[in-house]
C-alpha cells in the first residue's frame, strides 16, 4: 500500500497510521482511477506527483502509462 501503482514510487500513505492521510483532502479525478488495474483498486494509494502529472495532462500521463506497461510486460 505504500507504493504507487502506477509509478512504483512512495506513496507517503499514512491510512495505516493514527493519522489521517493526505489523500483525504485530495481531489482525485475519476479518469485516474479508472487507469487502476483491478487488483489494485482500492489496495494501493496513488502518489500525489501522479495525481499532478495527470491533473495536468491526462492524454500525456496516459500515453507515458501505456508505454510503461507495454515496457513491463
Amino acid at each position: 500500500m505504500n507504493v504507487c501503482p502506477f509509478c512504483h514510487e512512495g506513496n507517503a500513505c499514512a491510512v495505516a497510521s493514527d493519522q489521517a492521510c493526505w489523500c483525504f483532502n485530495e481531489s482525485i479525478p475519476t479518469g485516474l482511477l479508472d487507469l487502476l488495474e483491478d487488483d489494485d483498486l482500492n489496495k494501493k494509494c496513488v502518489c500525489q506527483n501522479c495525481i499532478a502529472e495527470y491533473k495536468k495532462s491526462p492524454a500525456k500521463f496516459e500515453v507515458k502509462l501505456r508505454h510503461n506497461r507495454n515496457v513491463s510486460d
